[in-house]
């Protein structure tokens, strides 16, 4: 596992796959300039060559490259489900997901297409974001060679997502962040994790609030409000647990 000192351009690559608006190549340009060197400052550096023309011409280059053709979709649930039930699912289980974060969907837009996911990731927790990203990574791929099998720049703006997901892939993380000092040190918190991505846990109880003392080393329930579930965790034995619909982690050990 190694630690990464740069932050992933999650928001500047959701930028630069929006509809371009007005002043958009500026900004662009002065977010790229500000990146540390490497394979994702010039993989964008090569979008802003190719990517030129007076603002309308951008807008027709976007509308063909991505409205009017199905192998350029931005809607990645779409490669694995194409038009069918179980993309409608999909798009169920990540406006869940986002829920579950803090960050609900607010907008018109579908929560699989590409820029969302973008904006998602750069907002929410690392763990949350990189996995959202790492689920769809098939299309992302998908989407990379067709762009590149048009000729298009914005392929290259997908050279510097793939960028970071490999290095997400080869076991990249986050810079540790700093150690308590002083009398910070003696407090010390156990946590313990249940439920999945797409949890939206709450009202957790572990006794009677009538008498506290039942219940000792019990177990800890919670309601899982967006897939009908009950979960529980073992302060004891470190086991979480899933109980209702679509249950799916019985019996994970969960590491205090």
């Amino acid at each position: 596992m190694r630690r990464r000192r740069d932050t992933p351009p999650w928001a500047l690559l959701s930028f630069a796959l929006r509809y371009p608006a007005p002043g958009a190549r500026e900004q662009i340009a002065a977010a790229v300039a500000a990146l540390p060197d490497g394979p994702a400052r010039a993989a964008l550096g090569r979008f802003l060559t190719g990517w030129t023309g007076d603002g309308s011409a951008l807008a027709a280059r976007y509308v063909e490259t991505f409205d009017l053709r199905r192998r350029a979709s931005l809607y990645l649930t779409y490669y694995a489900h194409g038009d069918t039930r179980e993309r409608g699912m999909a798009l169920l289980r990540l406006k869940k997901l986002y829920r579950a974060a803090g960050l609900p969907m607010e907008s018109a837009e579908l929560p699989d297409h590409l820029t969302v996911m973008l904006a998602f990731a750069a907002l929410a927790e690392p763990e949350r974001g990189e996995a959202v990203l790492a689920q769809h990574r098939p299309g992302i791929e998908l989407l990379r060679l067709s762009l590149h099998d048009l000729d298009s720049p914005y392929a290259h703006v997908l050279d510097a997502l793939a960028d970071w997901g490999g290095r997400i892939a080869a076991g990249q993380v986050p810079e540790a962040p700093p150690r308590p000092k002083g009398i910070e040190r003696n407090m010390v918190i156990t946590q313990w994790a249940w439920g999945d991505l797409y949890t939206y846990a709450h009202d957790e109880v572990a006794t009677d609030k009538r008498n506290p003392r039942l219940y000792p080393d019990g177990k800890i329930w919670g309601v899982d409000l967006g897939n009908d579930r009950l979960l529980s965790v073992d302060p004891v034995t470190h086991e979480a647990d899933a109980h209702g619909r679509q249950s799916v982690l019985p019996g994970q050990r969960v590491q205090p």
